[in-house]
């Protein structure tokens, strides 16, 4: 089972996120991945900050609309106590991830939402997952983690179809940023939340 190993120095990769965003119907030119104001570097997310990130397959689909962002949205003052800053990451154009963060009522002033729609990032852990059987295509695994000047001190890899353990997610990540829970895989170097239901990976 792949994850990030703790002790990762994210900051070292060559990747860029794009920022959620609408379209800009006036300036076609504004929409371009490569504008400096769309996208952000790793060492611009992480340096120098504490960071939870949480990776979901896709936006508008079960699991991450009905338990996985909701139950981050419940405790996004608690974290923004502990970090500074909360980014939602998931596999995508930067159109439908920002329409979604909003049709979800998200405060993007304290929730971040970063899109990745070459799976980029995903697939330099081998994170990404072939979800074409649901008409998705490729995407990411669920995670979360906690990231402190780009070095992961925490990586949750989460089950994709139980609601109740991507419901979980937060809380126990949470409670591991705050440093009231030490349930680290001495093996794989990661907290492992899984569960056994049958049902879309999404």
């Amino acid at each position: 089972m792949t994850t990030i190993p703790v002790g990762t120095d994210l900051k070292t990769l060559n990747i860029t996120l794009q920022k959620a965003r609408t379209w800009d119907r006036e300036v076609i030119g504004n929409n371009f991945a490569e504008e400096e104001s769309n996208q952000i570097t790793m060492e611009e997310l992480f340096n120098g900050k504490r960071v939870a990130v949480v990776g979901m397959p896709a936006p508008f689909t079960g699991t991450c609309t009905n338990a996985h962002f909701p139950a981050y949205k419940v405790l996004q003052d608690d974290f923004l106590k502990s970090v500074d800053e909360l980014v939602i990451y998931t596999v995508s154009d930067p159109y439908a991830h920002y329409s979604w963060a909003e049709k979800m009522g998200n405060d993007f002033n304290k929730i971040t939402f970063l899109a990745d729609p070459e799976c980029e990032f995903a697939k330099e852990f081998g994170l990404d997952q072939d979800l074409k059987f649901a008409s998705l295509g490729k995407r990411s695994s669920r995670f979360s983690m906690f990231v402190d000047d780009g070095i992961v001190k925490v990586f949750n890899l989460v089950d994709l179809v139980n609601e109740g353990t991507a419901a979980e997610d937060a809380e126990n990540l949470l409670k591991l940023v705050e440093g009231d829970q030490k349930l680290m895989d001495p093996v794989m170097g990661a907290h492992v939340v899984l569960g056994k239901v049958e049902g879309l990976w999404c």
